[in-house]
């Protein structure tokens, strides 16, 4: 009963996406973003800022996912709870200004934690990406 409840739960959730959890801090230059990734790599994030909102997206790949559907393991799994967030994820902030440049902006990938810092005084193009910064 246990496998077919965690291969149900498995279909019904493989297209979901998650929204990370954020902290949105403002001080009197700077705005700082933080949000919650761990495990995730910089390579899987994707940073966009479109008119006043900034957009995160990406991927944090299931490890066991491969294993779990190979068919000759199907009848090995006797149970899996899976209570980790994997998938696709995406997240919109929408900000109280503008921005023109990508100078000024500072994104940090440490510990989990992707940390972008964007200085008050910049106005926005139509739409930009930024790398995360090693």
């Amino acid at each position: 009963m246990a496998k077919v409840l965690t291969l149900l739960e498995q279909i019904l959730t493989e297209n979901e996406t998650f929204s990370p959890k954020i902290d949105v801090i403002e001080y009197d230059n700077i705005y700082k973003i933080i949000i919650q990734l761990p495990g995730i790599h910089k390579k899987d994030i994707n940073i966009r800022f479109q008119g006043n909102i900034l957009l995160l997206d990406g991927n944090y790949p299931d490890p066991e996912q491969e294993y779990v559907n190979s068919p000759e393991n199907l009848n090995k799994i006797l149970y899996r709870e899976t209570n980790i967030n994997y998938g696709k994820f995406s997240r919109k902030i929408f900000l109280n200004f503008d921005i023109t440049t990508t100078n000024g902006i500072v994104s940090k990938l440490e510990n989990g934690l992707l940390t972008i810092t964007i200085n008050k005084n910049l106005q926005l193009q139509n739409s930009f990406s930024i790398k995360i910064n090693d």
